[in-house]
Formats: structure tokens, sequence, C-alpha cells
């Protein structure tokens, strides 16, 4: 992998992930990762790990250690842990506050293996999803078994080519695992798609996703005919009746948004009906969670004829 990869800062040993579905509005997840530092760098990008979540749905307990080269091993406490307001809905009144947990793993040196535990507990989940990226570092192993009741209907996605897929039966559980050995990982380049789309990623859902996405849908397109004098305003600001082609419309919407509405609030992944709000709403706030960010470019195109 170093050969692959030189100038690597670190390298994943082991990423193994157990889920359970517990009901089908709760599932638990533990995500145990084993990463050795390989430079300077890596020991400034690995030494603090970030993770946001929803408190009024999701429960979330952290542990780790640091262990030395020679095999010393520094032990989280609760002074490296600290939880903030999520900075992502900072001047976002109308959306319900998220948290962030911020870790400081201890003692980081070159040479070192940060080996971390996450254990996400979902609750009062519309259904069961997850979709878990593996290697977007170089990782010798990943490892993902989901657990879930004989009579519980899950469906998956495909998997992708580095994973071997697998089921069995204990009693009235039905255990479904994916394994995949090194994992080259991949760099950040600019101007590329987010990493989700070319990550090898275990997804699966289970429940009522289907009518959940169906209620999701229908809000958004109900938020969309809400659009009034100010969605007028910007779309006659972007000329689009001046314009020929659909392409270059869809450009100068895209762009508008991106450049006048700032993100805020959750991302897709933590999408709730209640806070979809009107593209007026939105353009008078000047911020929008990706839902509302969505709504406004649709209801940009329509009034564009598209």
């Amino acid at each position: 992998t170093i050969k692959t990869f030189p100038g690597i800062d670190s390298v994943v040993l082991s990423d193994e992930v157990h889920a359970e579905i517990l009901a089908p509005d709760r599932m638990r997840r533990r995500r145990h990762i084993r990463r050795c530092i390989l430079s300077k760098n890596g020991v400034r990008t690995q030494s603090e790990l970030r993770i946001a979540s929803r408190p009024e749905n999701t429960e979330i307990a952290v542990e780790g250690k640091v262990i030395g080269r020679a095999g010393s091993v520094q032990v989280l406490s609760g002074a490296d842990i600290n939880e903030i307001d999520d900075p992502a809905f900072a001047g976002a009144p109308r959306y319900a506050a998220g948290k962030l947990k911020i870790i400081n793993f201890p003692a980081v040196k070159i040479g070192s293996v940060i080996d971390w535990t996450i254990t996400t507990t979902g609750k009062d989940m519309p259904f069961c999803f997850d979709r878990c990226i593996f290697g977007k570092s170089p990782t010798a192993r990943a490892d993902y078994t989901l657990v879930y009741d004989a009579d519980t209907h899950v469906r998956f996605a495909p998997a992708t080519r580095s994973f071997f897929e697998s089921g069995s039966r204990e009693g009235h559980k039905r255990i479904h695992t994916w394994s995949a050995r090194n994992l080259p990982g991949f760099r950040d380049e600019k101007n590329q798609p987010a990493d989700c789309f070319f990550a090898d990623a275990v997804v699966f859902s289970s429940g009522n996703a289907k009518q959940y996405i169906e209620k999701i849908l229908a809000g958004l397109n109900a938020a969309a005919d809400k659009a009034g004098e100010r969605v007028e305003v910007v779309a006659r600001s972007l000329q689009l009746d001046n314009q020929d082609h659909a392409e270059e419309k869809l450009l100068r919407i895209r762009d508008w948004v991106d450049h006048n509405i700032r993100p805020a609030g959750s991302d897709l992944v933590q999408l709730l009906p209640g806070e979809f709000f009107s593209p007026e709403t939105t353009i008078a706030d000047g911020y929008g969670n990706s839902s509302d960010r969505a709504i406004l470019i649709m209801a940009l195109c329509r009034a564009a004829g598209l």
C-alpha cells in the first residue's frame, strides 16, 4: 500500500463495523478503526475526530486509545471529548440545532496507532438505513456485519467489486457480511465529485423506506409550489428568458444558489419532512439545508420553464 501511494499520511490497519437492526425504528452500529500514522501531516490531520449528530434521534458513545511505537498506551478520557453546538446550524434559527462531538487523541506521533470505537444508536427512525463508506485511506482490512431478525425485510444495494459478500443464519437471526482486503484508497483532488460517488460502500435499508421517500418527494414538490415574487425577481435577474439552452439556464440557477444561499442545517441523510420551507423563505433568510436548497432550485427551474 505504501508503495502504491508514496507519501501517504496514514494507513487503516482494520475497519470493522457491526450493525444490528433492533426494531423497525431502531438500529445500533459499532465501528472500530485502527489507523497507523506515517507522517507529520498524518499527526496533524488524524489527531482530531469530529462527529455530527442530532440528539433527538441519535445516541453516540466513543472510546479509544493511542498506542505508541514502543508500546505505550494513552486511553481517551472525558477531558479529550468535548461536545459543542454544530457550527452548521449557526445563524440558522429555523432548524433544530445539532451537536458536534470533538475527540482529541492524546500523544499522537509518527508510528502511533490510533484505535477508536464509535457506537451509534438511532432511535425513532422513519426506517433503518446505512451507507457506510470504506477505503478513503489505504485500508488493509474492511469488514461489515449486519444482524437482523429473520422476519425483517432488508434491501441491499449491489456490493462494490472490492467486497466479498455472504449470508448465513443463526436461529431466528440472519447475518449478512461484507469483507474486503487491501483497498488502495484515493487522494483528494480539486473539482472532483464527492468521495461517496466512487468509494467502496455498504448500503442497505429496511422498514418503510419507500413510503418515507415518497413522503419526502411530495413535501419537496409541495414546498416548491409555494414560489412567489422573490423567485420571480431572481429568475428575471438571471435573464433566463434570454437563454435558448436548458443547460445554460441550469448553470445560472445552480451558481446563483451556490453564491447566495448559505448551506446550513442538517444534511440529506438527516432530512426531516418538518424542516421543509418555501423557496420564498430560503431566499429571504439567505440560508438553507440540502432540502431547502433543492426546493429553491426546483422553483427557479419551473420559473425558467424547465
